[in-house]
């Protein structure tokens, strides 16, 4: 990237799984071309509740989950370098998120970011 401001590459609201309460908070989410995902608590908030640096990502795959007695695949798995923190998200559009998220990775590989 070559100067100024990144550029909205993805947003819309996705559910994140919490760090230690595992529960799902619905967040309105932003992904830029810089690498950064950022969450916020609405769509209208004007300050992040976090960032999620993608050039730390160490992998970002599409799960399985067992809803109803059926296995569906609608999350998203984020897993971060030199952590065992790793990103649950799901949500409408998760295969848009996915396809978003991995060709963000492999931009930031192409660009030498990482």
């Amino acid at each position: 990237m070559s100067g100024g401001s990144p550029t909205i590459i993805c947003r819309g609201y996705l559910n994140k799984q919490g760090a230690f309460n595992k529960a799902f908070q619905k967040r309105f989410f932003v992904l830029l071309s810089n690498g950064e995902l950022r969450y916020f608590e609405r769509a209208k908030s004007a300050r992040a509740k976090g960032v999620i640096k993608m050039h730390d990502a160490v992998s970002v795959q599409l799960t399985e989950r067992k809803q109803r007695g059926k296995l569906r695949t609608d999350a998203i798995e984020i897993s971060m370098r030199g952590t065992r923190r790793v990103f649950v998200l799901t949500g409408d559009d998760i295969h848009l998120w996915f396809t978003n998220l991995k060709s963000s990775i492999e931009g930031l590989f192409e660009s030498g970011t990482r």
